[in-house]
């Protein structure tokens, strides 16, 4: 049986790229929440990436958006 990070570590962990890419295919089919979700997970995992955050983040209307683009915004 599996303890502490040894059961974390048995889990996959989402990859900022995959997360940035599930968030494009959101927006694209006009999933607003959905998107921000895995734009969030990306600057987490991946901070790196908040360029590209704020890319496909773009002018996107609403807080959730609001709140990604300043985060973001804040990594750069």
């Amino acid at each position: 049986m599996a303890h502490g990070s040894e059961a974390i570590g048995a889990q996959s962990l989402p990859d900022g790229r995959s997360e940035l890419d599930a968030a494009r295919e959101a927006l694209d089919a006009g999933d607003a929440s959905e998107a921000a979700i895995h734009l969030a997970l990306v600057l987490r995992i991946s901070p790196a990436l908040a360029p590209a955050v704020l890319e496909a983040a773009g002018s996107t209307s609403g807080a959730a958006f609001d709140l990604l683009r300043g985060d973001a915004y804040r990594l750069v």
